[in-house]
Order: C-alpha cells, then structure tokens, then sequence
C-alpha cells in the first residue's frame, strides 16, 4: 500500500510542477529544498566514491523503493542495503556526478530530476550516463530522506 502511496505522489508532484511550474501549490519549486537536495546528492555521491554503503544507506528512507535499469525493482531499505553493499565489493566508482535540474516540493515530500554519470572499474573501465527522478519524504524529525529513487541509462 505505501509503494503504492510513493507511486500516486510522484505523479501528483510532477503532475503539478509540470502543469504549473513554479505557481503550482503542491510541488512548488523551493530553494531551500533545491539546497538540501544538492546536499544530499554531494553525500550520495561521495559516499559511493568512498565505497561506503553504510553512509549511502543512511539516506534512504525505510520503506524506500528503488528502480534501476535492466533489474527488478528494490523494495525496503534492508534489501537496497544488501544490493548496494554487494555492488560496492565487486567495483571501485572513480567518478559519480549528479547534475541537478531542479527540485520542488509541498512540505512532506518533494522530488528531483536531472542527469548523472559516473564511472568505475571492474576490471576495465565502464562509463554511464543517464537520468533520474528522485522523491524524498520529510521525516519527523525534519530531515529529508530519499523514498523512491528511478534512473535509467542514456542511449
């Protein structure tokens, strides 16, 4: 039910951004938002670089899903926990850039979208680019965490 919840939100937020730009009473663009977001996407980011799946977890919320190309979708953040921790012993991320395009939100739950590439060794070197649309929920305690993550790769 909450996944479904996430799903209904998205599409109201960026319904309204789309419809109404920065006039749109729920999804409204916010510059302090659009400032926490870039925060969070700096310790996302560096927290790959770092190889350090406990720091890139701590941003997730617990009901949290997660859609990446060419798999299946990532329910809960236990699961996300154990598909990045396995990730992050087979490869070294050498570059993990996130650009943002921008950032709205009502209060309880904004979202992101933008573009990002990074690049890692697996034994050869593997470059991606692509983009994304990120939700975030406000939790109690008044810090953003991110609720459902979707990404996929540029052609």
């Amino acid at each position: 039910m909450k996944k479904r919840v996430v799903c209904a939100v998205v599409v109201a937020l960026f319904s309204v951004g789309a419809v109404f730009g920065q006039q749109g009473s729920a999804g409204t663009k916010d510059a302090q938002f659009e400032q926490v977001v870039r925060r969070l996407f700096d310790e996302y980011s560096a927290a790959l670089l770092r190889g350090d799946p406990w720091a890139w977890i701590s941003l997730w919320d617990q009901d949290a899903v997660q859609l990446v190309p060419n798999s299946l979708m990532t329910e809960g953040k236990d699961t996300i926990s154990v598909t990045t921790e396995n990730i992050l012993r087979a490869i070294r991320y050498d570059q993990f850039d996130i650009q943002l395009t921008a950032a709205f939100s009502d209060g309880r739950y904004g979202y992101a979208y933008g573009s990002y590439r990074f690049q890692y060794t697996n034994g050869a070197v593997v470059q991606r680019f692509g983009k994304f649309l990120t939700v975030f929920k406000r939790e109690p305690n008044g810090t953003w965490k991110i609720v459902a993550d979707c990404t996929n790769l540029n052609t």
